[in-house]
């Protein structure tokens, strides 16, 4: 019987062990990807040649928290992580840092309406938690010198074809207090009757069969504005198969011709 304790007794202090080094190990490993998250975000700044709001500055306070510094969001469940990084308009030049894809925790991304140029990182297709990105109205390079990266090449190609056919920026002065160019379509292309109320004045018909054409025309606007909707939703992993896309916008010009 007194073995038998013993060896409890033993297996006990075991676990005990076993389970502080469990511990220990994932102290440890936060400890290393909070550091992974703070060097993706200063790799980012170093890349940025021209800040002229000074957005990054605080980017570089050593007491502050890399969570606090501006445009720096993190998580509430893993508090020291990464969660959303907006840092749209504010101007900013330079590339994109690959080591964006070290932000593992990342939901968000939205660097809009700056001055980046270069190609998107591929290495951002690996952030499987990624649920909104955007990089639109910049000088990115899709695809060039790298892998295409499908979350933004279908993003701001959706958005290219609602400019096109609606003659619209997204930064008109019209779109404001949460209103933008995709929820502009959006709401006009619910009454197809009323959709070339939205469209650029350039594409109406001339054609002495006038009835007809505007007719054909409006249903192939509808079908390029649903395509421009449905490659610019707000998740990455919602936005249409650009196979899919180029096989629509195909039919749609042959409808048109024909």
């Amino acid at each position: 019987m007194e073995g038998f304790f013993r060896a409890l007794f033993f297996l006990i202090i075991l676990l005990y062990v076993i389970s502080t080094a469990r511990c220990t190990a994932a102290a440890a490993a936060g400890i290393k990807q909070a550091a992974s998250d703070r060097a993706a975000l200063l790799s980012f700044k170093s890349l940025v040649d021209d800040d002229p709001f000074g957005a990054l500055s605080s980017w570089n306070n050593g007491s502050l928290h890399y969570c606090s510094w501006r445009g720096v969001s993190c998580g509430r469940s893993h508090p020291d992580r990464v969660t959303a990084l907006d840092l749209k308009s504010l101007r900013l030049a330079g590339i994109i840092s690959p080591s964006v894809a070290n932000l593992t925790f990342i939901q968000r991304i939205d660097l809009s309406d700056n001055m980046l140029d270069g190609s998107i990182p591929e290495e951002v297709g690996s952030l499987r938690r990624l649920r909104y990105l955007n990089l639109s109205v910049n000088s990115l390079q899709y695809g060039m010198g790298c892998k295409p990266s499908r979350l933004g090449d279908a993003y701001s190609y959706g958005i290219l074809l609602l400019e096109m056919f609606t003659g619209m920026s997204p930064l008109d002065d019209k779109f404001k207090d949460g209103l933008n160019l995709r929820g502009y379509v959006r709401a006009a292309a619910a009454s197809p009757q009323h959709v070339m109320d939205i469209t650029d004045r350039n594409l109406h018909s001339a054609d002495n069969d006038k009835a007809y054409r505007e007719e054909c025309v409006r249903d192939c606007v509808v079908s390029v504005f649903d395509c421009g909707l449905a490659c610019s939703n707000e998740s990455p992993y919602e936005r249409c198969d650009m196979m899919k896309v180029a096989k629509e916008l195909s039919a749609t010009r042959e409808r048109l011709l024909s």
